[in-house]
């Protein structure tokens, strides 16, 4: 077979070491960008915004009013919630397979434990609650909220907290991701009341469809372009 394959490359932003604030603006990204700007033309959006992409890692993206990424932050959310449920003390107090209702009140419970004890203490947390409390078999979910929610509540801070990716009132904040991880952001954002007006959260078929229909047409595109037609 005589097929031509297309690898689309990631992007970087390298601002320089000199400085905490240089690396704080320094990100890559591989696939994100192909999925965000699907994104902006299924739901035919325009900026400037912000883009919240949670997964196996949280990608914060900016655009600007042409539509153009001007800023990423990313955490590794979704992997560190994983190695802690499956390599830790946790494991015995948390279920590892993945819980799809998603309760608002454990999320902010979560989130509340992380901005007051911090992360490692609000993780090990998990533990003392489970350890104190006669829950088994599918009451243990909310163990497992409990910690997304103080996984996704140090998320929360890094974005508020960021020069790079902080969030601004006036600009719509989309959220994308898996369905259980875009209630989660959304209860967290939702408490911000300066911001949970502007948030819009995105159905399943614009999330699973958003990165093949930009990919096809990158690969239509650079095609045309190939055969002299652009």
């Amino acid at each position: 077979m005589n097929k031509q394959v297309l690898f689309v490359p990631g992007i970087k932003n390298k601002s320089g070491l000199d400085n905490d604030e240089d690396i704080e603006t320094m990100d890559i990204m591989r696939d994100e960008e192909t999925e965000a700007t699907g994104i902006l033309k299924i739901k035919s959006l325009n900026g400037p915004l912000t883009l919240i992409l949670p997964g196996t890692h949280t990608k914060v993206l900016k655009l600007n009013e042409k539509n153009q990424i001007t800023t990423c932050l990313t955490t590794m959310a979704g992997e560190i919630f994983s190695i802690l449920v499956t390599n830790t003390i946790l494991a015995d107090s948390v279920p590892k397979s993945l819980v799809t209702q998603i309760e608002p009140e454990e999320i902010l419970k979560g989130a509340l434990i992380s901005h007051r004890m911090g992360f490692t203490r609000g993780c090990f947390s998990t533990r003392i609650i489970s350890q104190f409390t006669s829950l088994d078999g599918n009451k243990k979910v909310i163990f497992y909220l409990v910690l997304l929610g103080i996984i996704l509540g140090q998320d929360l801070i890094a974005i508020k907290d960021s020069n790079a990716c902080n969030l601004e009132k006036n600009n719509p904040i989309i959220i994308g991701g898996p369905n259980h991880l875009r209630k989660a952001f959304y209860y967290l954002f939702e408490k911000e009341c300066d911001i949970k007006e502007k948030i819009i959260i995105l159905d399943d078929d614009t999330v699973e469809m958003s990165t093949v229909i930009r990919a096809k047409e990158i690969g239509l595109n650079f095609l045309n372009k190939d055969r002299g037609s652009l």
